[in-house]
């Protein structure tokens, strides 16, 4: 992995005539993610506002073909929950790069060791009320459109997120202690339902893991109504998450104009579920 030292020769190189050897400096610099422009300013490289720009375009340019290259390694795994966590996973290294610290793997294991250690009785209920007032996991009320409020790395980091990547949260905690979680694929506000004891409860992540009952649904998206019952009970595999995460994102990019991450979005979407249900 490049170090700071290595830096000013890697500046250097970007324009070297070799397409090898561009590659091999992008993926260097790419290293850094998110702090590339602070270790930048630190070894005192002098850049300018076009050398900067020219850097970004090239960076994103990269993060884009490297996704391209990976998004095919999630549907290798065979376990539902797996390849959830795989597919978001490489959605978050895309967008903080491979240098930032925390996976998310890790992230969910520290959740789970967490809720362990401060619950007796292990059950959905608790681990709703754990994450969303406990850990303060909320819904991203302002900037709502942010394409990282659907990066779980930064959700839980930052502790703000829309409906899908809340409940997804909820769900792979909920994979790793063996609990029946998963997802209400609920047109334009995604749902979470967990079954405790023989009883399903209808959790809404955004708002604290308030737990709904059927006339709640209704008043969420009155024109469901007569498919409540069904929505609930609806299979909502990891492709049907994924494919609303991407349409999520694709709509993020384009209120932020990303045309290339936007465009990037929808070509993934192709490859899962073309026809699947719109946003947030």
């Amino acid at each position: 992995m490049a170090t700071t030292a290595d830096l000013p020769h890697l500046v250097r190189l970007l324009d070297d005539d070799s397409e090898i050897v561009r590659e091999s400096v992008l993926s260097a610099l790419a290293s850094f993610g998110p702090y590339l422009e602070i270790e930048l300013s630190r070894s005192n490289i002098a850049t300018t506002d076009e050398d900067r720009h020219r850097l970004r375009n090239l960076l994103g340019q990269h993060a884009r073909q490297w996704l391209q290259r990976s998004w095919h390694l999630w549907k290798e795994s065979v376990e539902d929950q797996t390849r959830l966590e795989q597919a978001m996973s490489l959605l978050a290294e895309f967008q903080y790069g491979p240098g930032y610290p925390a996976s998310l793997t890790a992230l969910l294991n520290k959740l789970e060791e967490d809720y362990r250690r401060r619950t007796a009785d292990l059950d959905p209920l608790s681990l709703a009320s754990y994450l969303f007032k406990t850990r303060g996991l909320v819904g991203a009320e302002k900037d709502y459109h942010n394409p990282f409020h659907s990066n779980l790395v930064y959700v839980i980091e930052v502790g703000r997120g829309i409906p899908l990547s809340l409940a997804t949260i909820f769900i792979l905690v909920g994979g790793r202690l063996q609990m029946d979680i998963r997802g209400i694929n609920f047109p334009g506000h995604f749902l979470a339902r967990a079954c405790h004891h023989g009883t399903v409860y209808v959790v809404d992540c955004f708002n604290g893991g308030r737990f709904l009952q059927e006339h709640d649904l209704a008043a969420y998206n009155r024109g469901a109504a007569s498919q409540i019952a069904g929505l609930i009970d609806a299979s909502c595999p990891a492709e049907t998450i994924i494919a609303r995460c991407l349409r999520n994102l694709n709509h993020s990019y384009r209120q932020e104009d990303q045309p290339e991450n936007a465009a990037l979005m929808a070509e993934l979407l192709q490859t899962v579920a073309p026809d699947a249900d719109d946003t947030q």
